[in-house]
């Protein structure tokens, strides 16, 4: 798990531990989509938890994990080698 680079770490990590903790019943999952009238409440983390919420589980989400990991860690480690910002940069406005 330390061998993966870091912003795939993350994405990974965030979207399997919110889609888990969601579908559990720990979570509300309303609570981490994105609603603009929510800012007024300071509800700033449903800018992120939007992207990293997987949705319900099955085939389907572990396939995007699949893709997720192994896209994102070879795209990390090859292209944006050592450069981890410019990478969370691509991410973020992709």
């Amino acid at each position: 798990f330390r061998r993966v680079p870091p912003v795939t770490r993350f994405l990974f990590t965030s979207t399997l531990v919110l889609t888990l903790a969601a579908n559990f019943g720990i979570v509300n999952p309303f609570r981490l989509l994105l609603d603009v009238s929510a800012f007024t409440k300071f509800e700033f983390w449903r800018l992120i938890t939007c992207f990293t919420f997987g949705g319900r589980l099955g085939f389907g989400f572990a396939m995007n994990l699949y893709f997720l990991y192994s896209y994102s860690s070879m795209l990390e480690s090859s292209f944006f080698d050592g450069k981890t910002a410019d990478y969370f940069f691509f991410v973020a406005f992709c």
